[in-house]
């Protein structure tokens, strides 16, 4: 049946159960929907404990689950979270590890920057250089002062250099730069805007990662460097900067060999930072939350659920959700709105059995149910288009953000059937064959599994008629200004 953008029950998808009504009944339809993953109790006995928690800052808004089995750690932009089983919450750790914290340094940690200082503290840019790199013969071509193109933009000869924005310590947050409130933080960048001949790009510099850029071919022909006087010998890295163990993939046992591998940056120099549950099977109403930094242990609180426990990094703050023991995971169905320039949401469908057993399946899902003494595996999603040619993954590889796992672009070397040919699909440069053009649009990188590419298809049979459309408009434009002119009707007057 057709997609909508309105839900329907039962008595609005008459025209398929009249088709399936022997086997099950589809009895809802929600346009926009999300799947959540939930712990939820079962009569099953264990001891393992799932928990659920909401991570807050002015950065990011994260609600997840954490389970002692199946989920026990994840890395969540630059706290890693666990949960541990323990015998007694009230284990205290060794004094010899306990780091004590200034009250007076502590009250800076939480307090918010205010902009206009953090503005000040950016805009100091003495000692500090842009120099240009002339990626012909490799020479540095011209040294700029920070100060001066911070007040206006620099030419150099047909190309323009403006200065966007410059970062005290830049952290990604949404696909974009922003300026991280920790003063502890250090990871000085530039946003930068270059201009020739009427064309824009945009560069990002990190003062420690000098190998780090946007545009991998340069920009206009030209390489730029930031040096920036608040970093030391030992904290700038030459490495490239990319997702490590990401950087090939393949979805066909029979794809070529890997071809490189791009690892990533050390960035141990940054520190790491801990929260971890400690829950107790016996007493599943407390939760001993434990903060570390570098391995040394910082603070701890006991929380119940509902509570919140402030930390001292970047203003994030951890609420407590729900505590279950003995939870297995399970998935709901919330029916949400669509978001204006957003991508559409999945779509979902609610069917019972004939056992009366009512069950979710969200778009591009599959489930394997039974009708009487029948077993059937269940779509819902899209219809299944086969392309007239195939194609193999040779190579997938994602370039990161300095210090993050943020995807800033990737791409995919792909062979077009069994000709041999090779074509690259980024995700600006899709690939047309046979009236179809492939986008890439996504990946799948699960630690163990092999990396899969994720290529979105177009084909738009009618897209002749709309260039014909446009042409005939185009030329009645032109005949139209051109019958209004003198000359036509000079023309039109010698005539008569």
């Amino acid at each position: 049946f057709k997609k909508s953008i309105f839900a329907k029950d039962e008595s609005d998808l008459s025209v398929i159960n009249d088709e399936i009504s022997s086997l099950f009944k589809v009895i809802e339809y929600i346009p926009f929907a999300k799947v959540e993953k939930v712990y939820k109790k079962t009569n099953n006995s264990n001891d393992e404990v799932a928990l659920s928690f909401l991570l807050k800052s002015n950065f990011f808004n994260v609600n997840e689950w954490l389970h002692t089995k199946n989920n026990p750690q994840m890395q969540l932009g630059p706290a890693t979270l666990k949960i541990v089983k323990v015998s007694n919450i009230e284990v205290i750790e060794p004094k010899t590890s306990k780091k004590t914290i200034n009250p007076a340094k502590k009250r800076m940690v939480n307090s918010v920057v205010e902009p206009k200082r953090m503005e000040n503290a950016a805009s100091d840019g003495a000692d500090e250089t842009l120099e240009v790199i002339n990626l012909a013969n490799g020479q540095v071509v011209k040294k700029l002062s920070l100060n001066e193109l911070q007040k206006k933009s620099t030419q150099l000869g047909p190309i323009k250099i403006s200065l966007l924005k410059r970062f005290r310590s830049a952290v990604v947050s949404a696909n974009k730069l922003e300026e991280n409130l920790d003063p502890n933080s250090n990871n000085p960048a530039l946003e930068l805007k270059i201009e020739k001949n009427g064309q824009n790009l945009r560069e990002i510099l990190y003062g420690r990662y000098e190998q780090f850029s946007l545009n991998k071919d340069g920009v206009f022909g030209y390489k730029f460097i930031y040096k920036a006087s608040s970093l030391a010998a030992n904290e700038i890295s030459n490495q490239p900067v990319a997702h490590q163990g990401a950087a090939v993939a393949g979805v066909d046992s029979a794809a070529s060999e890997p071809i490189e591998q791009i690892q990533a940056p050390d960035m141990s120099s940054m520190g790491s930072r801990v929260i971890e549950f400690k829950v107790n099977p016996q007493d599943p109403k407390r939760v001993k939350v434990s903060l570390y930094k570098n391995n040394e242990f910082v603070q701890s609180e006991i929380l119940i659920e509902g509570q919140n426990f402030q930390t001292p990094w970047m203003g994030m703050k951890v609420f407590l959700g729900s505590i279950q023991v003995g939870a297995e995971e399970t998935s709901e169905i919330v029916p949400i709105n669509a978001e204006k320039r957003s991508q559409l949401p999945p779509s979902a469908i609610k069917f019972r059995t004939s056992d009366g057993t009512a069950q979710w399946l969200a778009e591009g899902e599959q489930k394997q149910v039974t009708s009487g003494d029948k077993k059937f595996v269940v779509y819902f999603g899209r219809e299944f288009v086969d392309l007239p040619f195939d194609i193999n993954l040779q190579k997938f590889t994602k370039y990161d953000y300095p210090g993050t796992t943020t995807a800033m672009s990737y791409e995919s070397i792909v062979q077009i059937g069994k000709t041999g040919i090779t074509k690259l699909i980024s995700m600006n440069e899709p690939y047309k064959q046979s009236g179809f053009t492939i986008y890439q649009a996504s990946y799948i990188l699960n630690p163990g599994e092999t990396p899969v590419s994720v290529f979105s298809v177009n084909k738009d049979p009618g897209r002749f008629i709309k260039y014909l459309g446009s042409l005939i408009l185009a030329i009645g434009v032109i005949v139209y200004t051109f019958m209004k002119s003198s000359f036509y009707r000079k023309i039109q007057s010698g005539k008569s």
